[in-house]
């Protein structure tokens, strides 16, 4: 550390905001010990409470820990920490210069990413890497096109007609509802302000309220309305739902198919809560490690895989039939099949399509089966 202390600043202070530095420059790893506060005070001719009190500065912070006869160390996710909190120093002080400089520009999106784009693909949020590629965030081996481009050499050209919402939390919180307006529409050519405060004017959300002041539910209601103005073909949705109740996530979707979807457009999913989207998809994908174990349209799903809930003293018969998964419910066994004419599964008991969520997990335990050598 420099050995110099500045007199305007107490140096409790400064000593703290050193140690900070070295975190954030990875000079101090998670984990590391601090030097005692008896050797920080003699090489550096301090006070051992003054040590003591910058320490404890860190302490409170949740930067760094002490440990019983042991000393000080960087706390697991302190780093982290600091740079979360130097994000939003950056969000609060330095943003509205910048989208204020950008509308004074007139600078577009595609001129936006070509001068961003390696912050981006670092620092967006990664859900899978066929999101990535088809994105054009990542490279990758062997062909890819979207909208009939390559997303990774026609990456600016692509993001003219797509749209992508990493989740509902990305908006800034110190914004106004005016203000994300303002940026969007200085910013992408083909943003509608007068759809976005239209789609708003349905809800209870004011333009003058900042984002912080939102509720969860108001903050997707929002970003439907920013996303929904925007004239683009292909939308992407990475989990856009998170964290938002049954009632808003059943709002967020019905708003999504009534006031944008057409058949010009196509939406993009990912999500966990994939039974409550069941009802208005028209393909399904499903990828483990990386390798597609099934795609196949909604009318396929419904053909081809069904489950029967089987007569107790059907169960031996039942399995003859190989069954791609088994499963018991209240002491009654439910077999999942593929392939299997329904008017033989009729004989053995009651007969349905599987949902979603049960297909996902009878086919990825059924690939694993078959990786060991072991299916049914």
């Amino acid at each position: 550390m420099d050995r110099e202390w500045n007199d305007n600043q107490p140096i409790y202070r400064q000593l703290r905001d050193r140690v900070v530095a070295m975190i954030l420059d990875g000079v101090l790893k998670e984990g590391d010990p601090l030097p005692s506060v008896r050797t920080v005070a003699a090489d550096y001719r301090l006070n051992p409470l003054t040590v003591l009190k910058g320490y404890q500065e860190l302490v409170d912070e949740k930067l760094v820990e002490k440990r019983r006869g042991l000393g000080m160390f960087v706390k697991d996710g302190a780093r982290n920490l600091l740079l979360k909190g130097e994000r939003q120093k950056f969000l609060e002080e330095e943003w509205p210069r910048i989208v204020a400089m950008i509308q004074r520009l007139g600078l577009n999106t595609e001129e936006l990413l070509d001068g961003t784009g390696g912050v981006q693909s670092k620092s967006v949020k990664r859900s899978t890497t066929a999101l990535n590629a088809m994105l054009g965030l990542i490279p990758y081996q062997g062909e890819l096109r979207v909208l009939g481009r390559d997303p990774w050499k026609e990456r600016d050209l692509l993001m003219r007609d797509v749209c992508f919402i990493a989740d509902v939390a990305v908006l800034p919180r110190w914004i106004k509802v005016s203000q994300a307006l303002d940026f969007v529409a200085g910013v992408h050519p083909r943003f509608d302000r007068a759809k976005a405060e239209g789609f708003l004017a349905k809800t209870s959300i004011s333009l003058e309220r900042r984002v912080k002041h939102l509720s969860k539910g108001m903050v997707a209601q929002l970003h439907l309305a920013l996303i929904m103005a925007i004239d683009a073909r292909l939308l992407v949705l990475d989990e856009p739902t998170l964290g938002l109740d049954i009632l808003f996530r059943k709002q967020f979707y019905d708003s999504l198919l009534n006031d944008y979807f057409d058949r010009s457009r196509t939406i993009i999913v990912t999500t966990h809560q994939v039974e409550e989207l069941q009802h208005i998809l028209t393909d399904l994908l499903f990828i483990e490690r990386g390798r597609v174990v099934l795609s196949c349209s909604m009318d396929e799903v419904e053909s081809r895989y069904m489950e029967v809930t089987v007569n107790p003293d059907q169960v031996a018969a039942a399995r003859t039939l190989k069954p791609i998964y088994e499963r018991q419910v209240f002491g009654r066994t439910i077999l999942m099949f593929d392939r299997v004419e329904r008017g033989r599964l009729m004989q053995l008991g009651e007969v349905r399509t599987p949902n979603i969520a049960d297909l996902f997990v009878a086919v990825m335990e059924n690939q694993a089966r078959v990786a060991q050598g072991a299916a049914i």
